[in-house]
């Protein structure tokens, strides 16, 4: 079948389970109880993706060093908090020019490694702006260097971004934010299937299509894993606005 809209997936869900006259039907399983399901299932399916390859699902964000200033925010694409979806999965690199001239890797850390205060005299004083270290902190990373100044674009973070929840209105293949592949649209049914059997107390129904989105997740890490090995992937930049 043709995957353009969630409303295509809901049918699919709605035709293997049988739950409604019509695969639009909604007295049986509302699209809303759906919508629900295939953002459970997806983060799953999403966790799964990035095991074949960090690099290959992340992105460049640049950000404005501001004087003075330590904390600086993981970026965040939705309203969300982002352990509730969107946000940060895992932060890769940060790069820095805190001179405003020279490009430098920070190293990180474990805060709990490094015995040197939290506060401006003690860190310029252990470090230095050749160097940067930093650390990550609850939903924040924390720079150590010399003086920070301001400066724009001063900051360049590589990170994988856990998507944004899906709504009612996104477009599986028009959005430029979703990362499922079409031909593993099925492994996102079959697992949104398999909640649907339990619902309905079909413990067969439900433990085959556990078996089939198993075996589809497994299908989409050799597939995945190949194209890392052999394709070149280049990271796309995207100003985040910190704001």
């Amino acid at each position: 079948m043709a995957w353009q809209t969630l409303q295509n997936l809901y049918d699919d869900v709605r035709y293997r389970t049988g739950t409604g006259t019509t695969p639009s039907d909604t007295t049986v399983v509302s699209d809303a109880t759906l919508l629900r399901l295939a953002n459970k299932w997806f983060s799953k399916i999403f966790g799964a993706m990035v095991e074949t390859g960090e690099d290959m699902h992340a992105e460049i964000s640049i950000f404005d060093l501001v004087a003075n200033q330590r904390e600086y925010t993981i970026p965040v694409d939705s309203t969300t908090t982002p352990f509730g979806g969107g946000g940060g999965w895992k932060i890769l690199r940060l790069e820095l020019k805190i001179d405003g001239n020279n490009w430098r890797v920070a190293t990180p850390i474990s805060m709990r490694s490094q015995n040197v205060p939290y506060n401006e005299t003690d860190i310029v004083g252990s470090y230095n702006s050749v160097n940067p270290h930093y650390y990550l902190l609850d939903n924040s990373y924390f720079i150590l260097s010399g003086t920070i100044s301001a400066v724009t674009g001063g900051g360049r973070i590589f990170w994988v971004k856990r998507p944004a929840e899906m709504t009612a209105t996104t477009d599986v293949l028009a959005s430029t934010t979703w990362m499922l592949n079409k031909e593993f649209m099925d492994v996102l049914s079959y697992g949104m299937s398999s909640d649907i059997f339990e619902r309905f107390g079909q413990i067969t129904q439900q433990q085959n299509a556990l078996g089939l989105y198993e075996a589809g997740i497994e299908r989409m890490k050799r597939q995945l894993t190949k194209r890392a090995g052999e394709d070149i992937f280049h990271l796309k930049s995207r100003f985040t606005d910190y704001t």
